[in-house]
């Protein structure tokens, strides 16, 4: 595989304009630690050492400072994060949320995350980096529950070189995001696509952009086994990627 470029999850955010059917609730169920009223986000997050679900609590049902109703006054309100990692461990995060930078800040003893809110993405898209005892990566969220943002968590393959790391995927009815990253490297490439259909077999299609070299591919999302499953090329390197429904972790860490 060719060297990876770092994208900034902002760079994420600008390629998410494609419409999506799927739920956006800000009266979801409350994660503990933030009060009524409050939104709910649902994603992922990925680098090169670790992966997995990331959702996130904002005590506000008004989250943008363009969106918020007239004589709105509060400017930080409280925010809880919770990362569950691929083999069961979880990170639980306290912050805060600015209302007027439309910022998210969230750490924990040995985790932070930073992050924007980007309201005008359809759908509206949170997202940031993040820096852990393994080194840092990105993460990306939408408005939402684990059952309205499915989450899938695994692994791509270079058929024409050793290359081989994470790869997760997220989908909100017809739009997906995710990241890629090789073994134990900092570079992370985000990407973001379509899923056309609505029976058991869906089709998906992606790229992380505009400037060279690209990634691109394809794949399928298997409803009835919760499994995706595709080919990418990236610049001259090429492979397989597929990955299982990411399941949230049961043991606390921090």
């Amino acid at each position: 595989m060719t060297s990876g470029r770092a994208l900034a999850a902002a760079a994420l955010a600008s390629l998410l304009a494609i419409p999506a059917c799927g739920d956006s609730d800000a009266t979801n169920p409350i994660t503990p630690g933030v009060s009524s009223p409050s939104s709910q986000f649902t994603g992922t997050f990925l680098s090169g050492y670790e992966a997995g679900i990331l959702s996130v609590s904002i005590a506000t049902a008004d989250l943008a400072s363009a969106l918020r109703s007239p004589g709105a006054t509060d400017t930080l309100v409280a925010a809880f994060g919770t990362l569950s990692l691929e083999g069961g461990a979880v990170v639980n995060a306290t912050g805060t949320y600015d209302t007027t930078k439309d910022s998210l800040h969230l750490a924990s003893q040995t985790w932070t995350l930073e992050g924007l809110y980007y309201p005008t993405t359809t759908p509206a898209i949170l997202s940031g980096s993040y820096a852990g005892p393994s080194g840092s990566g990105f993460f990306a969220c939408w408005q939402g529950n684990t059952t309205s943002v499915s989450v899938f968590c695994g692994r791509f393959e270079s058929s024409t070189g050793p290359a081989s790391g994470r790869w997760n995927v997220a989908i909100l009815g017809a739009t997906m995001l995710g990241f890629m990253a090789p073994d134990a490297a900092s570079d992370v490439v985000g990407f973001s696509g379509m899923v056309a259909g609505s029976g058991t077999s869906r089709a998906i299609s992606f790229s992380s952009g505009w400037t060279a070299p690209l990634l691109t591919g394809d794949g399928t999302w298997n409803t009835a086994t919760n499994r995706v499953d595709g080919t990418w090329v990236y610049g001259a390197d090429s492979g397989i990627w597929g990955g299982e429904r990411c399941l949230a972790g049961s043991t606390d860490s921090n």
